[in-house]
């Protein structure tokens, strides 16, 4: 165990102690000290146990990337209660599931984002209307009892009955985590972390809480900044970071649009999420002078549990996910529950001070999950449900998945769940979701359905298609909304009755999946050079031939990687983000927007 026997805000208080000039958090022009920060934490801390919430609370908290949402989250911490984060990008839907599910003592939010939250009647407060009133605050430590077995947050993933499901983590895994990765990466004073990644996703509580700790700098990225490569870049560069976390495919698009020189204050690049390859390794390596570490670890474990680290691509090409981190137990088990032979394949369990404890309100799954240690007289294992092998070496390499959960773009599904959502059409029989490849570097869900009544023309099925695509963006986050749908004659079967996935994964993967009506000749009479360099543009990304000037770009296909590579096509010619692909997802109007940009200047 690490030295410092404290939960992780009061190892925050300490270092401020031992620094109290050390450490800022930039946002847009603002630079806020630790002690600023820390001062405005214990007097919204103070607020919050006045409105009471004490230890053993949870607390919602939803706002968008900015310094309020740091204050937030240590207020929480310091009156002994957990944050349960709320992404205000995420669906209304899902995000009233959350809040009913983890009843949460009270929800923060600001002005930016009080119209987005649930409803909670009597329990939302807003801290942009309470300023007056928190400032009247003392700016001391409160210095309430905790323990590092205490919760410290829940954060809520994809679950297979169609719902998400909130795990619920302890001060101790998070600690143990935050303060490995300090020492590993040699984090501290001059140095500054970027934080760009959704608090819905569990790399945040790294990015967020490990510059806090060590009196390095924190970097914000603005709402959106993550998808947008160039804007990276430059806070990149402004900011003189010097550890950054990429998702791979994420970093693959990074290092396509990095120009010699540039982000050249970047010293280590944590990579996971995904699988990281050794054609990535030497794109990094032949432009930026960095130690990678790849990481893995399941948001039930502390956020990550394995490391690996390079300053160059291995001879062999392979890239392990490494060893266990500190006061980290991991076991390789059989089918029945052995230590797998050494150099076979077997499931991952991971023990120590890394798993949580549960998930709230799903007592069968967190059993399932989470069970007693064989192997050590006390404590528990979380069963990850990934197929890993044992090299010689002593490092792991990450096989693929036992049951049907994947990771798409960094973020973990549930394949079950998007399955339940289609599955509930009314026009739906059965429906089975894969992630198929439709490139190296491109991956996307594909929905094979079958009908309750047959579709007989061609635009009744875009039509549906369309509907479906629409319905399921307001219940799931963009990245598990199926980007093709195939209708089925009938669902191909196992012995045992069950829907044949291997059978379906065998069925060739074509562009002609996509239902696409194809254009007819009065719209090329009014589509001009612009919208044909965008048509153009469109078909070699998506890899669709025929593409009609008002179809979605995400009903094609499109996904965030896709886009941010449509905005490098167009440059130097035209200026755009890949939030206005996303505001501006058919040709026609994105072709508007261009025109409308290009008058005005």
């Amino acid at each position: 165990m690490f030295p410092h026997p404290g939960v992780v805000h009061e190892i925050f208080e300490d270092s401020l102690r031992r620094n109290p000039r050390a450490g800022q958090v930039r946002f847009l022009d603002a630079a806020v000290s630790h002690a600023q920060i820390n001062s405005r934490a214990n007097q919204m801390a103070r607020w919050l146990l006045d409105h009471g919430v004490g230890r053993g609370d949870l607390v919602a908290v939803c706002f968008e990337p900015c310094v309020e949402l740091i204050v937030a989250l240590l207020a929480v911490l310091k009156t002994g209660a957990a944050f349960v984060p709320l992404d205000p990008a995420l669906p209304r839907e899902r995000l009233e599931f959350v809040a009913r599910d983890c009843a949460a003592k009270l929800l923060l939010c600001n002005d930016a984002t009080e119209a987005l939250c649930p409803d909670r009647t009597g329990r939302m407060l807003n801290i942009d209307a309470s300023a007056d009133a928190i400032a009247g605050y003392a700016e001391d430590n409160p210095r309430i009892a905790c323990l590092t077995s205490d919760v410290i947050y829940v954060m809520y993933t994809s679950g297979s009955t169609g719902m998400p499901k909130g795990a619920i983590l302890t001060h101790a895994g998070i600690r143990n985590r935050l303060l490995w990765g300090i020492e590993a990466y040699e984090l501290g004073i001059g140095a500054s972390v970027l934080f760009k990644t959704p608090i819905s996703f569990d790399v945040c509580i790294w990015e967020i809480f490990a510059p806090l700790l060590c009196g390095a700098d924190l970097v914000i990225a603005k709402q959106g900044g993550a998808r947008d490569i160039p804007y990276l870049i430059d806070l990149i560069d402004r900011h003189r970071v010097t550890h950054a976390d990429f998702v791979p495919s994420m970093m693959s698009v990074f290092m396509s649009e990095l120009e010699p020189g540039a982000c050249d204050s970047l010293r280590v690049v944590t990579c996971a999420g995904e699988t990281l390859t050794a054609a990535l390794l030497d794109q990094i390596f032949a432009r930026l002078d960095v130690r990678v570490y790849n990481l893995y670890g399941p948001t039930e474990a502390s956020l990550a549990v394995t490391w690996w680290s390079c300053t160059r691509t291995p001879k062999d090409r392979e890239i392990p996910i490494g060893q266990p981190m500190a006061n980290v137990a991991l076991y390789i088990l059989d089918e029945r529950g052995r230590i797998a032979p050494e150099g076979e394949s077997g499931e991952l369990y991971i023990g120590g001070v890394a798993p949580g404890i549960g998930y709230i309100n799903q007592p069968v799954k967190a059993a399932d999950s989470f069970v007693p240690d064989p192997f050590s007289a006390s404590g528990t294992l979380y069963r990850t449900g990934d197929l890993v092998r044992l090299r010689r070496d002593g490092s792991l390499m990450f096989l693929g998945r036992v049951d049907q959960q994947v990771k798409l773009r960094g973020m973990r599904i549930e394949l079950g769940e998007i399955e339940a959502q289609v599955a509930a059409f009314a026009a739906v029989r059965d429906a089975v979701v894969l992630v198929r490849h439709f490139g190296s570097d491109d991956e996307r869900l594909v929905a094979y359905i079958t009908l309750r009544e047959p579709i007989a023309e061609k635009s009744g099925f875009q039509s549906f298609h369309e509907r479906c695509r629409t319905s399921l963006r307001q219940m799931l986050p963009e990245t598990m909304v199926p980007a093709h749908f195939v209708i089925m004659p009938a669902m191909p079967l196992t012995t045992n009755g069950k829907a044949d996935r291997k059978a379906l994964l065998a069925l060739p993967v074509s562009h002609d999946t996509v239902t696409v009506r194809p254009g007819s000749d009065s719209d090329s009479d009014s589509i001009d050079a612009l919208e044909r360099r965008l048509t153009d543009v469109w078909r070699d990304v998506l890899g669709v031939a025929d593409i009609d000037r008002d179809r979605d770009f995400f009903s094609l296909g499109g996904h965030s990687l896709l886009a941010v590579k449509v905005v490098a096509r167009l440059k130097p010619d035209y200026r755009l983000t890949v939030a206005e692909v996303f505001e501006h997802r058919t040709i026609e109007a994105l072709a508007a927007l261009l025109r409308q940009r290009s008058d005005a200047e």
